[in-house]
C-alpha cells in the first residue's frame, strides 16, 4: 500500500498509509493542514484588497490545474517550472495585497526576486515602496 510522507507531521515521523489517513480524526487532519500553512499576517480591512487577493488565489488555482494537465501530457520540465514560478508570484502578490502591513509582506515574500523588484526605487532613485 502506498505511504504518504506528508502524514509524518501528525504521526510523529512515521509514514502513514492511505487507510490510516482515512481513519484520522478531523483534529489530526486540521493539525496536519496547519503544519503546512504559512504564518498568519494581519489582514487589510480594505474590501478591495481582500477581493483582489481572492482573485489572485483563484488565478493560482487555475494555473495549478493547467500545470497538472501539462505534466500529464509530458511537457518539458522547464515549462512546468515556469508555471510554478508564476503560481508562487501570484501567492506572494495575494499575500501582499491582503496584508495590513504591505511592506512586511513584501519583505517576507517567498520569491526573493519579487521582493527585490517590489522594493526597488524608480529609475530616478526615488519612490521606494518600503524604506
Amino acid at each position: 500500500m502506498e505511504q504518504f510522507g506528508f502524514g509524518k507531521a501528525v504521526s510523529g515521523g512515521t509514514p502513514v498509509t492511505e487507510d490510516e489517513i482515512r481513519k484520522m480524526r478531523i483534529d489530526d487532519l486540521l493539525t496536519l493542514r496547519e503544519s503546512f500553512s504559512k504564518p498568519k499576517q494581519k489582514k487589510s480591512d480594505d474590501p478591495v484588497d481582500q477581493r483582489v487577493s481572492e482573485e489572485l488565489d483563484f488565478a493560482k488555482r487555475l494555473l495549478e490545474i493547467i500545470e497538472a494537465e501539462i505534466e500529464a501530457r509530458g511537457m518539458p520540465a522547464s515549462t512546468v517550472k515556469k508555471l510554478e514560478r508564476v503560481e508562487d508570484m501570484l501567492e506572494d502578490l495575494s499575500d501582499i495585497v491582503e496584508s495590513d502591513d504591505k511592506c512586511e509582506s513584501v519583505k517576507a515574500a517567498k520569491s526573493e526576486d519579487l521582493s527585490r523588484r517590489m522594493q526597488r526605487s524608480d529609475l530616478y532613485g526615488k519612490n521606494p515602496i518600503c524604506d
